[in-house]
């Protein structure tokens, strides 16, 4: 119990001469990290709502010993993240007398459960508490004050995701195969190329905004694709519709779905150009000539998860696919 005690009172500290009192300033919050750093730190990206920012992570610890990381995005958040059996939380909350709401948000995608924001009435900010699901399934406590600007990022964001949750639950009984239906013939195929048009038609299916991502899962398609979120559950099935920055890509993924994945070739009449095995994993190949659109299904399965997607795409976005020795389509000019 002392060292709980010890470890708790370290942290505070922490929190109190590293962020508290450098927030908003990254280059003040960096000099202060170090100065308890027991390893240098390290980066990652990471995400103010929909901006990338760089996040770094800093190993601090009780005469020598790991306690905790502090970790910073930019400077407009800071805060500790620790073993959950400390409680360090609930220390927090009666520190600095903090009120915090249950977002009732919960997901392996995204790496967290348990998020609640919320505010300091001593300190005048803005906090954010979740648990931190690890790569290898472990779960630890996070608490971090924030910028007002962060906050409005976050906050909206998480109001977007929330949206649609709530039409997700709303809708128990709608089967996957109708949801992907829905995409391709509400969004994708009569709006493809227009950006307006097929933004407007992915926020009214999904009830979401789009948040524009670099995602290892749609990098073989685009650098960036503006996501709408369909779905998303605490097992780590979501699927979500994705767009290209210039409206020529539209496509459906589907993200650890229980059960088979759809065929866009079962649904439509497409010639099927080509099909096999790449590096990303098993790639079709069809094309439209009614519609003069390409059409990718591709899927992929690791130990993680396994991914399925269905890409419509004009011909500048096929030029544009990063999979090799891709055919010669009969394009019509």
């Amino acid at each position: 119990m002392r060292a709980q005690n010890a470890q708790k009172d370290f942290l505070l500290n922490a929190m109190s001469d590293v962020c508290v009192a450098n927030l908003g300033d990254e280059t003040a919050i960096d000099a202060a990290a170090r100065k308890i750093s027991i390893k240098d730190p390290s980066t990652e990206d990471a995400y103010i709502g929909i901006k990338q920012v760089t996040a770094t992570i800093y190993p601090i610890g009780l005469n020598g010993r790991f306690a905790g990381v502090i970790a910073q995005r930019a400077g407009e958040t800071c805060g500790v993240i620790t073993v959950r059996s400390i409680n360090f939380p609930d220390t927090l909350a009666t520190t600095y007398d903090l009120e915090m709401e249950d977002m009732q948000l919960s997901s392996d995608f995204v790496k967290m459960k348990d998020l609640y924001y919320g505010f300091s009435n001593d300190l005048n900010l803005p906090v954010k508490q979740f648990v931190q699901i690890t790569d290898d399934g472990k779960s630890l406590d996070a608490v971090e004050f924030m910028t007002p600007t962060a906050f409005r990022a976050e906050s909206e964001l998480s109001a977007n995701v929330i949206g649609m949750l709530k039409k997700q639950n709303a809708n128990p009984d709608v089967e996957e195969k109708d949801i992907f239906l829905q995409v391709l013939d509400d969004v994708c195929l009569p709006n493809i190329g227009d950006l307006a048009k097929i933004t407007k038609a992915a926020e009214r299916l999904s009830g979401v905004s789009g948040i524009k991502v670099n995602d290892p899962r749609t990098k073989p398609f685009a650098d960036e694709l503006l996501l709408y979120f369909l779905s998303l559950k605490p097992d780590g099935e979501v699927t979500f519709i994705g767009i290209s920055d210039d409206a020529s890509l539209c496509g459906y993924w589907a993200v650890n779905l229980a059960g088979k994945s759809q065929d866009v070739f079962k649904h439509y009449d497409l010639v099927r150009i080509e099909s096999g095995m790449v590096e990303a994993g098993f790639v079709e190949l069809g094309f439209s000539a009614e519609e003069n659109l390409a059409v990718f299904q591709v899927a992929t399965e690791s130990e993680e998860q396994t991914v399925y997607a269905t890409a419509l795409m004009k011909r500048k976005a096929y030029s544009e696919l990063k999979f090799p020795n891709l055919p010669q389509l009969p394009w019509d000019l």
